[in-house]
């Protein structure tokens, strides 16, 4: 009996892996002929396992070329090629229809950990050159200048710059209709709603604008008051980049952009755009102090609309400000964001030594026991507490803050508990709840009572040894081509752009404030990177070294994974191949000089 088992199970492993190994390779060919049929109509094609750009970029790509006045189309492909100019002609050849043709292609470099790409441009009847290209790439040279695939229409069109705001009437607000089409919450009501009393803000959130990297912002902020600022929000590969002018009576352009956009290179992500938005609409709104006293007349409690933590909703507030409201001793609290705050007082008021400062403006000339916490909200954290009214309500206010998260509900309850009071817990959200089989004894484990689940065992443990053999032959051709690493790479990169998309807003943003040090490094070393290959012979269509060609195609890589890092151990990988990258240049650099 075991010998004929043995037998039957090695001949059906071996039929499966003989099946699997005589089935085609799922290799896609004709890649220019699909994508000609594809782009009757202008647009983008992509071949299934292109890599080069994120799904936010193509889809921004589409919806731009599709509105553009001179019809852009691009393919992108995943075939190696010495010549993608000749491609694109092909391409445009094969389509039939003038305008602008872009192909991009990428391949695995066996000597990198990163795919080997090339680009190529045609242009059939329209008034495009290379020269138009070349140029118009060296304009987005810089940091937050756009990219030159999306600014290239508006380089030939003029469509958007045409209609940047100049003022600050009805028309202050711009926003790109291809933006909203992949991003249907990013429009103008959003702009109007979250700026209503801002009436001195001028703002473009463009997909990209074409010509100098700097005329677009040179536009937005001629002739700006002393109480007026320009925010121009521009694509880069997988974020908005923010660029911000400021005049004399408000906070400085670097301290907008930081609030705006993030530390260090100052860019947003489409989903947390709003967000940043509103701390926007903070910092050049009232002073965060005079609302917080005036709401502190009728209430215990204020927490500034730009404070969130995701989690602690606005019933769940007014219950903890009718539990301040109940206490003997008076004391109210208000929740302020940290750098709207720091930025409008100054260094004059916050950076003077004070230790209480804020919480004197605040408490005006009421003499009571009052807490103001202040919120880092690109690290959702209470990063300060300061108070007035005693040196027991001082100390209490002080140990609440080194609470956990959702901070507003920590720190609150921890205040309230200090004080001798508290709220009901919130409802159970479900996730705490253990998972089991009602009435059955976790401890206990499966018995083999007899020889028949013995039996059964074996069958089991063979089947599982037939699975991995027929799954090991299978990976070969059903997982991505390319490299191991790069296969690897691919899915784990699949896998954490669909859980980023199942988080909750708060989990994002905790993401985002764990990786927020390192992903400000990494930018800094980009620049660096970006600035040491300045001088390098940058163009299409030019012939390039193989070293050359594929550390460019890294420095793009490296772009692309920078603007997509979210987590820490992203933001870690970013790092490492920087350094791995500036390490490269040098070696390429010691044997050109030989």
């Amino acid at each position: 009996m075991r010998g004929w088992f043995r037998r039957t199970a090695g001949t059906l492993t071996a039929a499966l892996v003989v099946g699997l190994l005589a089935a085609p390779p799922a290799r896609a060919e004709g890649q220019l002929d699909r994508a000609a049929e594809a782009l009757a109509e202008p647009g983008v094609w992509a071949d299934e396992d292109y890599q080069g750009l994120t799904e936010d970029m193509v889809a921004l790509l589409d919806a731009r070329y599709a509105r553009a006045e001179t019809p852009f189309r691009m393919a992108l492909l995943t075939e190696k090629t010495d010549d993608a100019d000749a491609l694109a002609r092909d391409l445009a050849t094969r389509v039939g229809e003038p305008g602008v043709y872009f192909v991009l292609s990428e391949w695995d470099d066996p000597l990198s950990d990163y795919r080997d790409s090339a680009r190529g441009f045609a242009a059939t009847a329209v008034g495009a050159t290379a020269d138009d290209l070349r140029d118009e790439n060296i304009n987005r040279a810089g940091i937050n200048t756009g990219n030159v695939l999306l600014t290239l229409p508006d380089s030939l069109d003029g469509d958007l710059s045409a209609r940047l705001p100049r003022d600050f009437g009805e028309d202050r607000f711009l926003v790109d209709p291809a933006v909203t089409d992949v991003f249907p919450e990013l429009t103008e009501e959003l702009l109007r709603d979250t700026f209503a009393d801002t009436p001195r803000l001028r703002v473009a959130l463009v997909s990209g604008v074409g010509g100098a990297s700097d005329a677009a912002a040179t536009t937005m902020a001629a002739d700006l008051p002393a109480d007026g600022a320009m925010l121009l929000l521009q694509w880069e590969d997988s974020e908005f980049s923010v660029v911000m002018g400021s005049g004399r009576d408000l906070p400085s352009v670097g301290e907008l952009e930081s609030i705006g956009g993030s530390i260090g290179i100052s860019r947003v992500e489409p989903e947390l755009l709003p967000t940043r938005l509103t701390q926007l609409a903070a910092v050049l709104g009232p002073d965060v102090t005079e609302l917080a006293r005036e709401a502190l007349d009728s209430s215990a409690l204020y927490v500034h609309p730009a404070v969130q933590d995701g989690v602690t909703t606005g019933e769940r507030l007014a219950e903890f400000g009718e539990a301040f409201a109940a206490l003997d001793s008076g004391a109210r609290v208000a929740v302020l964001p940290e750098a709207v705050t720091r930025a409008q007082l100054g260094e004059d008021v916050t950076g003077n030594g004070d230790d209480d400062a804020v919480a004197r403006l605040v408490a005006g000339d009421d003499e009571g026991p009052l807490a103001v916490f202040l919120a880092d909200m690109h690290y959702l954290r209470i990063s300060d507490a300061e108070a007035v009214g005693g040196e027991e309500f001082v100390t209490a206010a002080d140990r609440s803050r080194h609470s956990g998260e959702p901070f507003l509900e920590t720190t609150l309850s921890r205040l309230l508990e200090q004080l001798g009071s508290s709220v009901a817990a919130p409802p159970a959200t479900g996730e705490d709840v253990g998972a089991g089989t009602p009435g059955q004894d976790t401890a206990a484990g499966p018995a083999l009572a007899d020889s028949g689940a013995l039996r059964l065992v074996v069958w089991v443990l063979l089947g599982l040894a037939a699975a991995a053999t027929v799954l090991t032959v299978a990976s070969a051709r059903l997982l991505p081509r390319g490299r191991p690493r790069l296969v690897a790479r691919s899915l784990a990169t699949a896998s954490r752009r669909k859980a980023l998309a199942r988080m909750t807003e708060r989990q994002r943003h905790e993401q985002l404030a764990r990786s927020a040090r390192t992903r400000a490094e990494n930018g800094r070393e980009l620049a660096r990177l970006e600035n040491r290959l300045a001088a390098l012979p940058v163009g299409y269509g030019d012939r390039l070294p193989p070293g050359l060609g594929q550390l460019l195609g890294e420095y793009e890589r490296l772009r692309a994974a920078h603007a997509e890092a979210r987590t820490v151990d992203q933001a870690a990988q970013v790092r490492k191949d920087l350094a791995r990258a500036h390490r490269r240049h040098g070696l390429l650099v010691l044997v050109s000089s030989r």
